[in-house]
């Protein structure tokens, strides 16, 4: 058995061992499962090729969104194999092509919230304002302009109101990434973990480069999305209205998304989780589970004897 490095050993006279969890705290652990609205991961079994399957119990299933103009849309693959995009971990995802136009919808509305948390393990080859691999609202999903939304950016912005933004940080390129980002009554905060643990990366509470930072969200938060967030006015994708293109190549492995602000502490309890866990593994109780399962088999098994 390979454990992680936040994973000990207990063994009883029996020699069953049986990892448990340090500080770390998976997405569903019940001190904030509460909130926990969609769970994306484990794409080798949970992805078909047109529906991710949520992990969080509440059905909110991420689907294929085909272009605006009718057309079929090109949907993403399950396995990323791209070489360098992940140089930190081999792992399965799910990949939007810079060359297609791939997005991605879950969940339900999200207007009138104030406290929005979503954490995001992927990476991308390509940093640009336009390239927003996820986010709650998408202009290029209304083919118009959105506002009062919430997206995250590769340039290390959060963009939140047609296209203005708090914040920007470095962004590394072909390299799995541990990001969080968080909507807290009118403050927004953004963490970044490239391997050396998690990080701050933009904290704004009163100094938006334009706009106003959403509080509440608006009736254009209509869903949680995935791939060519931001993109053309006509279609699903295309070229942005500012003058950028979205030909970015994106990996994502897991997306988390809460109903609520989580504390600074949470926020990095998970986002350790989910660097030690990029594609996600069994919940710790799953291994006990079995564990205590070949336990009794074991049992039964000398009592016949």
């Amino acid at each position: 058995m390979t454990l992680h490095p936040f994973q000990f050993l207990r063994c009883s006279a029996l020699m069953a061992c049986l990892p448990l969890t340090a500080a770390p705290i998976s997405p569903n652990d019940p001190s904030i499962s509460g909130s926990l609205d969609i769970w994306l991961s484990d794409a080798a079994n949970q992805f078909d090729g047109s529906t991710w399957l949520d992990a969080s119990g509440n059905n909110n299933h991420a689907t294929a969104v085909g272009f605006r103009s009718g057309s079929a849309s090109n949907y993403p693959d399950a396995t990323y194999s791209a070489g360098t995009a992940s140089t930190q971990y081999s792992v399965q995802g799910v990949a939007f092509s810079g060359a297609t136009d791939d997005l991605m919808r879950a969940g339900s509305t999200y207007n009138s919230l104030t406290d929005v948390t979503i954490f995001l393990v992927y990476a991308t080859d390509t940093v640009t304002s336009g390239t927003r691999p996820v986010g709650i609202g998408s202009q290029a999903a209304k083919g118009a302009a959105t506002a009062s939304i919430f997206n995250m950016d590769t340039d290390g912005s959060l963009r939140y109101d047609n296209g203005n933004n708090a914040g920007s940080g470095a962004n590394p390129t072909n390299t799995l990434l541990v990001r969080a980002m968080r909507l807290d009554s009118g403050a927004v905060t953004d963490w970044i973990d490239t391997g050396s643990g998690l990080a701050v990366n933009i904290a704004s509470t009163s100094t938006p480069t334009g706009g106003s930072i959403p509080n509440p969200l608006s009736s254009d938060a209509d869903a949680f999305y995935l791939g060519d967030v931001r993109s053309g006015s006509t279609r699903v994708g295309g070229p942005d209205p500012d003058g950028a293109t979205n030909t970015a190549n994106l990996f994502i492995a897991q997306a988390v998304v809460y109903r609520s602000a989580l504390s600074d502490q949470e926020v990095n309890d998970v986002s350790e989780w989910l660097r030690a866990n990029p594609a996600a593994i069994p919940e710790p109780s799953t291994l006990i589970l079995l564990g205590m399962a070949g336990l009794v088999g074991m049992l039964t098994l000398r009592r016949r004897r």
